[in-house]
């Protein structure tokens, strides 16, 4: 599965929906990139998870090969690889994306090897 054929995916399970709901959007977004993702091979945590001693919740991370979470939503910070924050129709404002870079730095203090 592709990008485009992710975003179709994800345009027409919303529209399928029937009406307008931004929380349903955030979050058909994040399971299909995380199906995705799944596909391909990657350990893909659960959505909305926790990195121990980092009070940020992340919409997605993809661990080590082999690393299972402490708890169904708790992950060491060296276990990870990738931290993903996911937005459905993109970020708009300046403080969202400062809010976003900052606690990407956050993450970034505790393992630096996270990208």
């Amino acid at each position: 599965m592709n990008e485009k054929d992710i975003l179709e995916m994800i345009s027409r399970t919303i529209e399928e929906f029937g009406i307008k709901c931004k929380k349903f959007s955030g979050a058909i977004t994040v399971e299909l990139i995380r199906k995705a993702l799944l596909e391909e091979g990657f350990n893909v945590s659960e959505r909305d998870v926790y990195i121990n001693g980092i009070p940020i919740e992340v919409d997605l991370l993809i661990a080590q090969k082999g690393i299972s979470p402490l708890t169904r939503i708790q992950y060491r910070p060296e276990d990870i690889l990738v931290v993903l924050e996911v937005k459905s129709r993109g970020t708009f404002g300046e403080n969202s994306i400062k809010s976003i870079s900052n606690n990407f730095k956050i993450i970034k203090q505790a393992q630096k090897n996270i990208h």
